[in-house]
């Protein structure tokens, strides 16, 4: 079973009524002229019922957390989990900083090269496809880009097949991972 995993909207502070899960599909179905948006639609458990709220969302140029729990509460709507905007930031990984990386960081390093006095690949340039931050945890847009980049190397098909496979698994089981404590998060 594929679940979505829900994030931060950068823009939009969000106030979730019910659980994605219990929905057949959602979408917007109303917009006020303050730019709130009210999501739904209709049940697994009622295909034909009328749209159900789901979600409601609220442009953070327009309301700070504050106001939009306000809104929330003089309007009766409870909710089972306020995410307030995100600013989204990427990770930029320097040349150093990789090059710093254990070699357990990467999805694949090619043989034949050496170990250093920090038990790090030499040449550096055979180490491929970085997805573990200097933590060792799993840096899920990096590891996305390893994945696709992939193809675009100069090593084998059967490597790449290989590193890609690896990757696809890495992927499914943070999925999965995630999924289960976004789970837990919306059943406490």
């Amino acid at each position: 079973m594929k679940m979505l995993i829900s994030k931060p909207y950068p823009n939009f502070h969000s106030a979730r009524i019910k659980s994605p899960g219990l929905f057949l599909r959602v979408r917007v179905f109303q917009t006020t002229k303050e730019g709130i948006m009210f999501y739904g639609g209709p049940l697994k458990s009622d295909p034909k019922g009328a749209a159900i709220l789901q979600a409601i969302r609220f442009p953070k140029d327009k309301f700070t957390v504050t106001e939009a729990k306000a809104w929330l509460k003089d309007n009766d709507q409870k909710y089972i989990l306020f995410e307030p905007a995100t600013k989204v930031t990427k990770a930029v990984w320097t040349g150093k900083y990789i090059n710093d990386l254990p070699d357990s960081a990467f999805l694949y390093i090619e043989p034949d090269g050496e170990k250093d006095n920090k038990g790090k690949t030499k040449p550096r340039s055979l180490r491929h496809f970085p997805y573990k931050d200097r933590a060792g945890k799993i840096d899920l847009p990096h590891l996305r880009n390893a994945i696709a980049r992939a193809p675009q190397s100069k090593l084998s098909q059967t490597i790449i097949d290989r590193v890609q496979a690896k990757g696809r698994k890495l992927l499914e089981a943070q999925k999965e991972s995630l999924g289960k404590m976004l789970w837990k998060r919306l059943t406490e």
